[in-house]
């Protein structure tokens, strides 16, 4: 059985559902790719989730569509909020499987290292967050909003390889619905309290 750091630069999902609720909590892995659906530019996001739609009701599709694709279905006005017209990284991503492997909490995690050198250190001071969230109650009282995702950087300084650091900050996230995705761009290290939709059979 292979560890997930065995993969090292391939592009692969891994889905950790292994603290989610009574009926989902499985994880799967997908790897070795058949075909990578990626977009740098707002104009061609569409025809990707059209792909998508079309491939999903014979294959197996697992990735991820960033907040800013989003501008790919408004005017060129709020398209030009991203500075410019092409991204560095993905605006969505999406590889094609013939299927996943379903595999345990203990086959990805009992080998892993348990080194321990890791430093967070927040952009902001716990006053300047405190103040941000007091303003953001005030403007959902006011009507100006209902919700807000507030989010900030975190700088961590660490030793770990990208996926130890996910194992790492997993063991003290009780976070039902968690992710870890590498491919040739980036690696994202996800830990999600909700679902948000879910496709029935």
């Amino acid at each position: 059985m292979k560890r997930i750091t065995d993969f090292k630069k391939a592009n692969f999902v891994y889905l950790d559902g292994a603290k989610s609720m009574k009926g989902l909590n499985v994880s799967y892995l997908f790897s070795n790719p058949k075909e990578i659906l990626v977009s740098y530019k707002y104009k061609d996001v569409e025809n990707i989730l059209r792909k998508i739609s079309k491939l999903s009701k014979k294959k197996w599709l697992a990735g991820y569509i960033t907040y800013e694709a989003s501008y790919a279905f408004t005017d060129e006005k709020l398209a030009k909020l991203a500075n410019t017209s092409e991204t560095k990284t993905p605006l969505i991503w999406f590889g094609v499987f013939d299927h996943p492997l379903e595999i345990s909490y203990e086959q990805i995690f009992q080998k892993e290292k348990k080194r321990n050198e890791t430093k967070y250190k927040a952009s902001i001071t716990q006053s300047e967050y405190f103040s941000a969230i007091n303003r953001i109650k005030k403007y959902i009282e006011n009507g100006d909003t209902y919700q807000v995702n507030y989010t900030f950087d975190m700088k961590v300084k660490t030793i770990l390889s990208p996926f130890e650091l996910y194992a790492k900050v997993r063991e003290g996230q009780q976070t039902p619905f968690c992710a870890f995705i590498q491919n040739n761009d980036e690696q994202i290290l996800s830990f999600s309290p909700e679902l948000f939709f879910a496709r029935k059979k």
